[in-house]
């Protein structure tokens, strides 16, 4: 991403309208839903807008839709109902979870979706989510991962880059045959401390279609052990706050305290996905109106800790100037006068922009950075043996031998037009 392109997390101009449709005082909601109807069909249907149709019908009861939409409020209603019966599969997946983890001594914190929708928005129609989010603490990971697969759930594939993405050109199929390894679920006993201290969480699938997000780390790229200790002491309990009488939580999951949520889907947001993620704009609305004594002064405490100050200044800007205005500036400005690496600038033009060659150089810089402090740290080379440079890196992204590897990188390159030397030269 150059300087003068919008990042990744900034809506379009009819999502703009989507998103004050759905956010906006009733007279400006009128109004915007009306624009917005008139945009070109293409530009209205795209998957980031598609998952806002639930939240958009409910706000028909305050606005009237305009009659050229009359015919797709049918396919909202089915989607609205989908997302309703999938919400209470998820939730009551959730609280089976948390009984069978706390008894296993493992405590249970839930992120994003579902504790969004029984606290912020107060409705399990409104908000559709593919799967649950689920933490434990990172001590306790392979504990978790042991319990959930006595349960019943098969862990997913090592999730890579590019790995869902359709092959384009000439050799495709011996190409796909070649990278066959990325599709294939990661076994048990690839769940190492060094798997542990590098990634931050890993997908789990039940024979019953549900899918579990376990994460042992809150935020991505923020491995260490003790880092989410903080977080995890001002947890609140979902019970407690669940404005949904009729879908209740079980009082053994937790939720984070809401400064620390804010902060985790801004950080969420940032980064650039196939999905348009405008979503995260909908959540971080929601979650302020549903807390008006949100501590701003934790908020900024835990930014300025976890190197989110840029992220949690440009983002709440956005929102204080079109749906937040009850965000203080003094917070912004607070943020915005923090002393920040270059590191934390790069990173950020990084995520906000599609992969491309510098966001592969950097994902190995991370990786590389990783290795380099586990090989230093005492406390952990007792609890782990620490292989090559190589033998990590298979072991990390799930490569079966380095040569897979080196196949895998020689793809990233093309997919991504990187500069092949330095890449193959890091892969070992």
């Amino acid at each position: 991403m150059s300087f003068s392109e919008p990042p990744g997390w900034e809506p379009s101009a009819a999502q703009q309208l989507l998103l004050q449709a759905c956010l906006a005082p009733v007279d400006q909601a009128s109004h915007a839903i009306r624009q917005w109807a008139e945009q070109p069909v293409h530009q209205r249907r795209d998957s980031g807008s598609r998952r806002l149709m639930p939240l958009l019908l409910r706000r028909c009861r305050e606005i009237e839709l305009p009659a050229t939409l009359s015919a797709e409020r049918a396919s909202w209603k089915q989607e609205a109902m989908r997302t309703w019966q999938k919400n209470h599969r998820l939730l009551s997946c959730a609280n089976r979870l948390a009984s069978g983890l706390e008894s296993a001594g493992i405590p249970v914190l839930l992120i994003k979706g579902l504790p969004l929708a029984l606290q912020a928005y107060g409705d399990l129609c409104v908000r559709p989510m593919a799967d649950l989010d689920l933490a434990v603490p990172h001590r306790q990971a392979r504990q978790a991962v042991e319990a959930l697969t006595e349960a019943g759930w098969e862990p997913l594939p090592t999730p890579l880059k590019g790995s869902g993405d359709p092959l384009t050109g000439e050799g495709d199929e011996q190409r796909a045959e070649q990278l066959a390894w990325i599709s294939r679920q990661r076994r048990v006993e690839d769940f190492s401390p060094l798997y542990f201290h590098v990634r931050h969480s890993h997908g789990f699938r039940h024979r019953d279609g549900l899918e579990v997000d376990l994460h042992w780390s809150i935020f991505q790229g923020q491995c260490d052990p003790e880092r989410d200790d903080p977080l995890w002491e001002a947890a609140q309990s979902l019970a407690a706050i669940n404005r949904i009488p009729q879908a209740p939580a079980s009082p053994l999951l937790r939720t984070p305290e809401p400064a620390e949520h804010l902060l985790l889907l801004l950080a969420h947001g940032t980064r650039w996905n196939r999905i348009p993620p405008i979503r995260w704009i909908v959540d971080a609305v929601m979650l302020l109106r549903s807390t008006p004594e949100l501590d701003w002064q934790r908020f900024h405490s835990r930014a300025q800790d976890r190197n989110l100050t840029l992220v949690g200044a440009e983002l709440l800007t956005f929102l204080r100037d079109r749906f937040a205005p009850e965000i203080p500036l003094a917070v912004i400005e607070q943020l915005r006068s923090t002393a920040r690496s270059s590191r934390e600038h790069r990173l950020y033009r990084i995520e906000c922009a599609a992969p491309g060659w510098r966001c592969g150089i950097e994902e190995l810089r991370y990786l590389h950075r990783r290795y380099r402090l586990l090989r230093r740290r005492p406390d952990l080379r007792g609890s782990m043996a620490m292989p090559s440079w190589p033998v990590y890196l298979c072991h990390v992204l799930g490569a079966p031998g380095r040569r897979d590897l080196a196949r895998y990188a020689l793809s990233e390159l093309e997919r991504r037009r990187l500069p092949s030397t330095g890449l193959l030269r890091l892969c070992g």
